[in-house]
């Protein structure tokens, strides 16, 4: 417990000259008169403000990229093939796989995707994994591409991967084929993954950050959790951690109800939803959307049923779970809605925060749907610059209607 001495807070538009009592990391008492036994802290004037929340973040994830070759800065094809040649030219020729994130075409002067081809020209032989920075795409050289069993993944669903006019791979793969790929590295170690949370967590707490929702990895994975316990054994003062936890299977439910006991007491770590992803992205053309692409003869990537969602919706409020659920597209987030007002009985309550993870491919009347049906939204409006021509392209005339945060906000 302790006195934040002399500092400044904003109230009502106007800074005002005050002390802070904290306690167990909260304030307990705003008042220039605090009569209470603790240690003092002088801000000498300084301004408090609230900590910040990302409630939209994969913690993991986030560090893997800062912490690797710098891939996702470079601003153009050619200075990205000359970065990994670098990087690759030092490492021994039996090297099994590398893995780099993440390319961003918007941002390249060149303006279109690598290929493989250009990745073969800096590789030497070396398999090699690139992924886009949506995370649901990436691109493989010929020689790792060699090492995969791309034939059954094309016959199982054409989608996953992308072929030429002669019916060769261009090395794009997507979604749960680039997910099998990623795992081809092996898992972590309990000290990696430890390096890594660590580094993520007091990188985010330098910036103001004092919580996340994060969704790094699955219930079962018993490294990543016993890892992310030790962080906060030696640094009890990090930001708390809202995980998001990937269940791919109703069974998964249950057991994900384990983890939740496994940490109910701990002061940092809150186990809080369940992770599932209705589609993909606007970026690799796998968001789930009602109509065609305007660039593709596709309509997207719906990788769960609209019963499937209801049977979640049906679980989750048995066992008193909230769901967590990646919606980009308008078909997508249509069937979430639907699947949770036939749940619900259009109730338009929500007490187990029931969230759509991004909302932003929608037209007025899905908006007006979402507020009746009581789900929340996690969006991301700084994708609006990122995406605002590449949604042009992808989707059209329909890019206007879509993006509407204000909207969503004036809709409650």
């Amino acid at each position: 417990m302790y006195i934040l001495k002399n500092a400044q807070i904003l109230e009502n538009n106007e800074f005002i000259h005050t002390d802070l009592l904290v306690k167990a990391g909260l304030v307990q008492e705003v008042s220039p008169h605090i009569q209470v036994d603790a240690e003092l802290i002088d801000l000498e004037g300084r301004v408090v403000l609230p900590g910040l929340i990302d409630s939209h973040i994969h913690t993991h994830n986030w560090a893997v990229r800062e912490m690797m070759l710098p891939i996702s800065k470079t601003r153009s094809i050619q200075e990205m093939l000359e970065l990994i040649d670098a990087y690759i030219r030092e490492l021994p020729q039996d090297t099994p796989l590398v893995y780099l994130s993440a390319w961003d075409e918007k941002q390249f002067k060149e303006k279109r995707r690598p290929t493989k081809a250009e990745l073969d020209s800096v590789s030497y032989g070396i398999p090699l994994l690139t992924s886009r920075i949506d995370g649901h795409q990436g691109l493989v050289n010929t020689a790792l591409l060699e090492q995969l069993d791309w034939q059954s993944w094309y016959e199982k669903d054409p989608f996953y991967l992308e072929v030429d006019y002669k019916g060769e791979p261009t090395g794009f793969i997507k979604e749960k084929f680039y997910d099998d790929v990623l795992k081809m590295q092996g898992e972590e170690s309990v000290e990696e993954t430890y390096e890594k949370m660590q580094f993520a967590l007091k990188s985010l707490s330098q910036l103001g950050i004092s919580a996340v929702g994060s969704n790094d990895t699955e219930w079962d994975n018993d490294k990543f959790w016993n890892a992310l316990e030790a962080v906060y054994e030696d640094d009890g003062l990090l930001p708390d951690y809202y995980g998001q936890v990937i269940v791919w299977s109703l069974e998964g439910f249950y057991e994900f109800k384990n983890l939740q006991d496994r940490f109910k007491d701990h002061p940092k770590i809150h186990i809080t939803h369940i992770k599932l992803f209705k589609d993909g992205s606007l970026g690799s053309r796998t968001a789930e959307m009602d109509e065609v692409y305007d660039d593709a003869d596709s309509k997207g990537a719906g990788i769960l049923s609209k019963q499937y969602l209801l049977d979640c919706f049906n679980l989750a409020e048995d066992l008193e779970i909230g769901l967590m659920i990646h919606a980009i597209g308008d078909r997508a987030m249509l069937d979430v809605i639907d699947a949770y007002v036939e749940h619900s009985h259009s109730s338009g309550d929500n007490p187990l925060r029931h969230t759509i993870v991004h909302a932003q491919l929608h037209n007025d009347d899905i908006l007006e749907s979402l507020a009746k049906s009581g789900l929340n939204a996690t969006t991301q409006p700084l994708f609006i610059p990122s995406d605002w021509d590449l949604a042009g392209s992808r989707i059209g005339k329909r890019r206007e209607e879509s993006y509407q945060f204000k909207l969503m906000s004036e809709l409650g």
